[in-house]
């Protein structure tokens, strides 16, 4: 499958790097349709800076030089509804694999 990088644009509300003896960087997308009782607010609304899946892959890369020195292999990217853009998260795979030659899972 042809997928092409930096063609979708999400909203990154945060992005939060954990620093310990398990470093591990979070990213959080906004924009949902749905109204899950358990979901907290900035999920739910259309907050944070506009991105495409090179801008995502750039803020974290320049994120993780910032903070670690190097990158990080624990990435946790939640909120906004993936169903939106399902070809999203396999864009961002391919971006991953492109950019640093490693497998995101």
């Amino acid at each position: 499958m042809s997928v092409e990088r930096g063609t979708m644009f999400r909203k990154v509300a945060f992005l939060t790097c954990q620093v310990g003896p398990h470093s591990k960087v979070k990213i959080n997308l906004s924009g949902c349709n749905f109204d899950c009782k358990y979901c907290f607010a900035v999920a739910k609304k259309e907050v944070g800076r506009t991105l495409s899946v090179d801008g995502l892959l750039n803020l974290f890369a320049e994120s993780c030089s910032s903070v670690y020195g190097n990158l990080v292999n624990d990435v946790q990217l939640t909120g906004g509804e993936p169903t939106e853009d399902p070809g999203h998260w396999d864009r961002i795979r391919l971006g991953w694999w492109q950019s640093y030659g490693e497998e995101v899972v």
